[in-house]
């Protein structure tokens, strides 16, 4: 399994205006590094012609730029891909808030960054407090200037440090004359416009503030700041009008002063269905801003928008809603009804607040009426048609029943037109109801004339209901539509659900992901998924394949990127936006599994909140399925290696036993054949009985090896010396020994827990080791009970109670390679450079031995040269029944 990479260091240093210092601040810290023997690359660095700061560059590696063209004008900008490929240590990106060039990677450099810090590299940038995002408003306010670049709360929240460079409104204009800022007349343009001392003293104060809060929120973060109330909760409602971004960084800011967590709802109400794509557009923008500043979003469902939003206060324990304030008249309200109103009359315990924002409900577009209109004609045509056929109707009735009576055929009709048209046509039928009621059947007939004046009230009353119904009808309608959306994707999902439920097979699993998820989002749908259990590292290339082979280069090349990052890119977001398709990423438990390519749609559509909830939907069923096919293969697999081990196991045991016996006598009578006068026939003698004497150790440990690992063999546990259990292992290994010298310290160990055969056993086996793996060296056998005396090194064993019988066994050999001090536990394994002969079997019995008592084995470098092999074993009175 690949090893995690650990997110990269950001150090953000931030000021209140250009020229303080930042870029100056930041280049002696690259320094500094550089000389600590840190690799610290220049990405970009912006001296503005300063000379002091240009000479803080003298010794950094400097990344030549990326050359663009926009407009046949060349352009400089950050080559990420060559710092990716380079990954130095440490990449300094001057002017996080730069916006890149069209073509890039990102839209913007702070993502540069992120991406940077994804790859586990260390980055220091520059920032000035104008170009945060929730002080947009605060810095236009005091400026005058509304400032385009400004870089999402949640990069700042993330770094690891945000170092304040600071510098007095005085110091900083005497900067500005003396030329240190800006060259030529550009000093002079800055003192009569941004650089006025008003502007810098607020800026001063907007940075001060800024800074002092995130420090206070890491010390909540960190529980340093005992006695604090728990934090609130705060709701900010929006919506599709472009003032909502404003709601949304007032909350931000509300929410860092008083130190409450807050969240962005959208309310969708059966109205949100007839918003043109630019509204819904926009609620989606809202939504990610809310994101990128560190809220949590949520979207709710209703009737009417305030009961949502009180519902949704209420589930999430809040105790404040934010709301724009109302900019419609008196009487719009009354007709069309006030948010804040009726937010305020269902409130009940939760505090609302009213503030400058929401612009209120933004009307639909004329090209949008004229659509619904054409769209529509046919329920124009019938409201005329119905009050034509009802006025034919009544004309032979009017002598006959009171006019009052036939007012009741057009209501019918009114009620009728109302069932199958939209709320204009019910309008039309009505006045046109009114006017042919007071032609036909009202005297004097063919005149608008109205001879008695009872007959205004009925009028009156047509008139009325058949506001009622209109507003009624629409009403339902939006509902229905509403319900008829939902139902659609709640349908989709289903279908798509059920199928990947009925599918097996990976391949099989992409084909039915990519023909449903096309068919459920009108698009062409492509799923890639990865060889690699894990995402591979920026440096390496994924192997994706999916269920054709007919996917663009530029379309490969993105998902490469998403599936490394696990983040959305392509069509309708700010990396890689000129890719052909929308990029997700299939993400579950243990990372990215795949990419869901969507193409064939517009750009605007992907922006769409309710078809990218759908999209993001079916792309975590399809990971989900995939998981969990991939699950169900890894325990078919695992059954079968558990099945096959269980039998080479048995075949072992048996093996094992049978060559016992012959070994035995083999040994025997080598060892009266090494009686034989003959010295020849001696030494042979002599090696059929060491060979058996090897060959019967190596049974020995195979059998003992099978038990242990099926179960078969539990150790029986009794209180030992660590010395005698020591001194009998030396012992048995006397004969091999030959003349080095064994150091034994382990007097003032406390008594263990083992089973005696199986520690003498794992003894015996490491001793062995040295003296095959360290020719003629020393060996060191210790036992103690407090690690700390045990060895020096990296590697802590403990058999996971608080006190352990730790014995290691250390030699001045070649040493173990980092990379087999995990490999050469396994059975049948040796290390790197082992002298021929042995099975490999040794080690990992000394493991199963360990691991059958509730301990642990290690090996680590021995200070000087060598290897200590550590076994950690319970102490007597720790030990478990």
């Amino acid at each position: 399994m690949a090893d995690a990479v650990v997110r990269g260091r950001l150090t953000i240093y931030l000021g209140a205006a250009p020229g303080v210092g930042k870029t100056f601040a930041m280049l002696e810290r690259a320094q500094a590094l550089r000389r600590s023997g840190l690799e610290v690359l220049i990405g970009v660095v912006l001296t503005h012609g300063r000379e002091e700061t240009a000479a803080l560059l003298a010794g950094l590696a400097v990344l030549p730029p990326r050359i663009s063209t926009e407009q046949g004008v060349p352009l400089a900008e950050f080559d990420l891909a060559a710092a990716l490929s380079r990954k130095p240590a440490v990449v300094v990106l001057d002017e996080l808030a730069h916006s890149n060039a069209p073509g890039s990677r990102h839209a913007k450099r702070w993502q540069d960054a992120e991406e940077l810090l994804a790859a586990g590299i260390e980055v220091l940038t520059t920032l000035n407090v104008q170009h945060i995002e929730s002080q947009r408003e605060p810095v236009a306010r005091l400026t005058g200037v509304d400032v385009r670049e400004r870089v999402p709360d949640l990069v700042l929240e993330r770094a690891d440090a945000i170092e304040l460079v600071d510098l007095p409104s005085e110091e900083l204009i005497a900067r500005l004359h003396a030329g240190k800022v800006y060259l030529g007349d550009g000093a002079d343009r800055a003192l009569h416009g941004f650089f006025t001392p008003e502007n810098l003293v607020g800026l001063r104060e907007l940075a001060l503030r800024y800074v002092t809060g995130r420090v206070q929120a890491r010390r909540d973060a960190d529980g340093l700041a005992p006695g604090r109330s728990p934090a609130e909760r705060l709701l900010v409602a929006i919506g599709p009008s472009p003032t909502s971004a404003r709601l949304v960084r007032a909350a931000k800011r509300m929410a860092d002063a008083t130190g409450a967590t807050w969240m962005a709802v959208h309310a969708e109400t059966p109205a949100s269905l007839h918003l043109d794509a630019s509204a819904r557009i926009r609620v989606g923008e809202h939504l990610r801003l809310a994101e990128s500043l560190g809220g949590q979003t949520l979207t709710v469902g209703g009737d009417d928008a305030a009961h949502a939003l009180i519902e949704a206060a209420r589930r999430h324990g809040v105790r404040r809603i934010l709301v724009g304030k109302p900019v419609n008249g008196r009487l719009w309200d009354l007709w069309r009804g006030s948010l804040v109103h009726d937010l305020v009359r269902l409130s009940g315990d939760v505090e609302v607040l009213a503030i400058s924002g929401d612009g209120g409900p933004v009307p639909m577009p004329e090209e949008v009426g004229r659509k619904n209109r054409g769209v529509h004609l046919g329920s124009w045509l019938v409201a005329v048609g119905t009050i034509a056929v009802v006025a034919v109707l009544v004309l032979p009735l009017r002598q006959i029943f009171d006019p009052v009576v036939l007012t009741l055929p057009f209501l019918l009709a009114i009620v009728g037109v109302g069932l199958f048209g939209r709320h204009g046509p019910v309008l039309l039928a009505t006045i046109a109801g009114v006017v042919v009621f007071d032609l036909l059947c009202v005297p004097p007939y063919g005149s608008l004339a109205v001879g008695n004046s009872q007959y205004l009230l009925t009028f009156l009353g047509m008139l009325v209901v058949g506001v009622v119904i209109a507003h009624l009808v629409a009403r339902l309608r939006r509902q229905s539509d509403q319900a008829l959306d939902e139902a659609e994707g709640a349908t989709g999902l289903h279908r798509l659900g059920s199928a990947l439920a009925g599918t097996r097979g990976i391949a099989a699993l992409i084909a039915t992901a990519a023909e449903q998820t096309g068919e459920l989002l009108d698009c062409r749908a492509i799923v890639l998924i990865s060889e690699a259990t894990n995402p591979p590292s920026p440096a390496q290339e994924a192997i994706l394949h999916g269920a054709d082979g007919s996917v663009a280069p530029t379309d490969l090349a993105v998902a490469q990127w998403v599936l490394r990052q696990g983040q959305p890119a392509g069509l309708g977001t700010d990396t890689l936006p000129a890719a052909s398709g929308l990029h997700l990423p299939l993400l579950t438990a243990g990372g990215p599994v795949g990419v869901l390519v969507l193409t064939g749609i517009a750009a605007p559509r992907t922006r769409d909140p309710a078809w990218r909830r759908l999209a993001e939907a079916s792309a975590r069923l399809t990971a989900l399925a995939i998981g969990c096919e991939r699950l169900h293969d890894q325990a078919a697999e695992a059954r079968a290696r558990a099945a096959d081990e269980r039998l080479r196991s048995t075949i072992l045991a048996g093996v094992s036993h049978d060559l016992r016996t012959p070994l035995t006598a083999i040994a025997g009578l080598a060892q009266q054949l090494a009686d034989d006068p003959d010295a020849e026939r001696r030494r042979t003698a002599m090696t059929i009985a060491e060979q058996a004497e090897r060959l019967s150790t190596t049974v020995r440990n195979l059998l003992e090896l099978t038990r242990l690992g099926s179960g078969q063999m539990r150790p029986r546990r009794v209180a030992l010396a660590a010395e005698d259990a020591i001194a009998a292992a030396v012992a048995a290994v006397r004969p091999r020994l030959g003349d080095r010298t064994i150091d034994i310290d382990a007097a003032d160990c406390p008594a263990l827990s083992a089973d005696e055969s199986l520690l003498h056993t794992a003894l015996v086996n490491l001793i062995d080791n040295a003296v095959v793996h360290a020719p003629g060296s020393p060996i060191t056998i210790r036992a103690y009970s407090d690690p700390e005396r045990a060895y020096s090194g990296p590697v802590r064993a403990d058999a996971g109670q608080d006190r352990a019988t730790i014995i290691t066994v250390a030699d001045r050999g070649p040493g173990v390679l980092p990379e087999d001090r995990e490999r050469i536990f396994a059975a049948w394994q040796r290390g790197r450079g082992a002298t021929p002969g042995g099975a490999g079997l040794g080690l990992a019995l000394v493991r199963a031995v360990a691991t059958a008592h509730g301990g642990t084995i290690a090996v680590t470098d021995r200070v000087g040269g060598g290897a200590v092999f550590v076994l950690s074993l319970p102490s007597h009175d720790q030990a478990g029944p």
